[in-house]
């Protein structure tokens, strides 16, 4: 058997990399919308709560809208001007977007993200059962519920089916319980969509 061997050839000189310099003064960066729904609604709401939280004690509108009271159109008018002092492309129509489907008013739909005044859900629920006597696990289901109300703005009705709010289907809450539900169908959110695609702008 003969072995061919064939002229040896010098390795070839591999990838070429060419190193471009770049001017960051000359370079243009865009932001751009995300069309995922839920990123979208973080953000805004991190937006408005950013704006109006420091005014949350003070503005007589915010006071109104955690408090569960009716506003004007001229007052969320008002609204919209300290959102757009600080965010200048910011407006609250916008969450109008987020809930397609509901007629409920800008006030309601802001509560869910500026939260309701605590004081103010106690002193409801304190209202609704002074004329019933409370068990001790009733009274600490109320209390929960409470501070779930004050810091979402308001219930809806699945987070009901969850540990520990589920408790009220048991009888815990004895005579109270039809005042009680009365009271939380008062402060319903509605169901904001799980996803929507938005047009994206260059």
């Amino acid at each position: 058997m003969y072995l061919l061997e064939g002229e040896i050839q010098p390795p070839g000189i591999g990838p070429k990399y060419t190193d471009f310099i770049e001017d960051v003064a000359e370079a243009e960066y865009k932001v751009r919308a995300a069309n995922i729904h839920s990123v979208d609604y973080k953000i805004f709401q991190q937006k408005v709560q950013e704006a109006l939280e420091p005014i949350f004690e003070t503005n007589p509108v915010l006071q109104k809208i955690r408090q569960g009271k009716p506003v004007t159109e001229s007052e969320i008018l008002q609204l919209n001007g300290v959102i757009h002092a600080r965010y200048a492309d910011l407006d609250i129509e916008t969450l109008k977007t987020f809930y397609p489907d509901t007629t409920e008013t800008l006030d309601i739909l802001l509560r869910s993200i500026v939260g309701m005044d605590a004081q103010y859900i106690e002193q409801s629920f304190t209202n609704l059962l002074q004329n019933h006597r409370m068990p001790a696990q009733a009274q600490r289901i109320i209390d929960m519920l409470i501070g779930h109300i004050a810091r979402s703005g308001g219930i809806k009705m699945a987070d009901l089916d969850k540990a520990p709010y589920n408790r009220i289907y048991e009888g815990v809450l004895g005579s109270s319980e039809d005042e009680v539900f009365s009271l939380l169908k008062t402060l319903e959110l509605p169901d904001p969509l799980k996803e929507i695609t938005l047009s994206i702008k260059d």
